[in-house]
């Protein structure tokens, strides 16, 4: 019986010195949460206009293409020129052998041959031997919708991306009925002096809409996904509060936002995955451990 006795106050001392073990360990690590100092990255809230950046395609042309006819058929003799080369007015390119006698034909226009026929082959006078070209502009054509119709004016000067270099595209003409596919046809020049755009190539036009007037703007990376709701963590004396926002509009780097915050307010960018309310932090810089 005293055997009996004596393991079970044994067991009960061992019971109370877990327990007690456990009750210091939860209130360290309840201490630990407390005291752990997270860093993070921040970005400064602003206010101002909400731009939406809106991308056509269009396609490279000459400004304009001048056919070569003969004014009597026959078979071309000689060519004084080739394709790509450039002419002036009244140059001569090409001799043609007729019924009534050798004639040459010159160039009715300066510019650019393209198309021109070989030499032996016959010449009509339905027909061109040749077409010259003007490549020292080139014709952007882009078909847009209604609403980028309304945002462009002819004159306008817009930056256009050709081949991954970033030309000056001057709007000649803006269509102001729709055709067949319902879109509308604008057209505008690009200087090429140095002939590096060629006829053909896809032109890719930016156009910015502006959709909302002195709104905050906060970067995409602040925003929270949680239940439904989004919000932003705001550093304040080196911790953070959770405030709830309204998604208004959205672009890939910002957003604009409805919410309780002010301009010049930190929110956090990175690192506010591991918070909650009140988490303290420290702010640090991009890549940099603390």
């Amino acid at each position: 019986m005293k055997k009996l006795l004596t393991f079970a106050f044994v067991l009960i001392f061992i019971l109370l010195i877990s327990t007690a073990c456990s009750g210091n360990t939860d209130s360290n690590e309840q201490e630990n949460d407390e005291d752990r100092i997270v860093p993070v990255e921040v970005a400064e809230v602003k206010t101002g206009d909400f731009n939406v950046e809106k991308t056509v395609y269009g396609r490279t042309s000459p400004t304009s293409t001048v056919p070569v006819i003969v004014q009597t058929g026959g078979e071309i003799d000689t060519l004084y020129v080739e394709n790509g080369e450039t002419v002036d007015k009244n140059e001569r390119i090409a001799r043609i052998a007729t019924p009534m006698g050798r004639q040459n034909v010159n160039a009715p226009t300066d510019g650019e041959i393209a198309n021109l026929k070989q030499e032996g082959s016959m010449a009509t006078t339905e027909e061109p031997i040749a077409m010259i070209v003007d490549t020292e502009e080139m014709m952007v054509s882009f078909s847009v919708t209604s609403r980028i119709r309304n945002l462009i004016e002819a004159e306008d000067t817009l930056p256009v991306m050709i081949s991954d270099e970033e030309y000056e595209i001057e709007i000649t003409s803006v269509g102001t009925l729709p055709e067949e596919n319902g879109l509308y046809l604008v057209e505008g020049k690009v200087d090429n002096e140095d002939e590096d755009i060629i006829a053909g190539l896809v032109a890719e036009l930016k156009i910015k809409e502006k959709v909302l007037e002195s709104t905050i703007i906060i970067p995409t990376e602040a925003i929270v996904e949680e239940s439904d709701e989004s919000f932003v963590y705001v550093v304040n004396q080196g911790e953070v509060n959770k405030v709830i926002v309204e998604v208004l509009e959205t672009q890939t780097d910002k957003v604009a936002i409805d919410g309780e915050l002010e301009e010049g307010d930190e929110v956090v960018v990175s690192g506010q995955l591991t918070l909650s309310e009140n988490s303290k932090v420290e702010v640090v810089q991009k890549g940099e451990e603390s």
